[in-house]
């Protein structure tokens, strides 16, 4: 294990990279949200959506872009106590992926919204 307590600011980040390397390598998940917020982003550069809107498409993509590793840290976690199904490490699971889920369709709705918006 690696120490982390007072390392400088460089050294920090490099603990994030790496928890987003490893989430883009082994969770298809976060390559489907990741492949999503790609075409999100070629879309708004196309589209052009106001401040408000581009603010709102951010801060839905970040938000389940964390829920997205925080789930894949629970289950990493989880699968590390143990291996053999219990109701507790179900539970874990099953609300880590339920916080994900709920944010994504709220950023869907916010997404469709945003279409709708839009005078063409």
């Amino acid at each position: 294990m690696r120490p982390s307590k007072n390392l400088n600011l460089l050294s920090r980040l490099r603990f994030a990279y790496d928890g987003i390397l490893y989430a883009l390598k082994n969770e298809k998940s976060f390559r489907t949200h990741s492949l999503v917020t790609l075409a999100l982003l070629v879309t708004s550069l196309v589209i052009r959506p106001s401040l408000i809107w581009a603010g709102l498409l951010s801060v839905c993509v970040a938000l389940v872009t964390s829920l997205e590793l925080f789930n894949s840290a629970i289950e990493s976690l989880c699968d590390l106590i143990t291996n053999e199904p219990t109701p507790q490490i179900k539970v874990a699971k099953d609300c880590a992926a339920a916080g994900v889920l709920i944010a994504s369709a709220a950023s869907i709705f916010i997404f469709i919204l945003f279409i709708f918006s839009i005078k063409f």
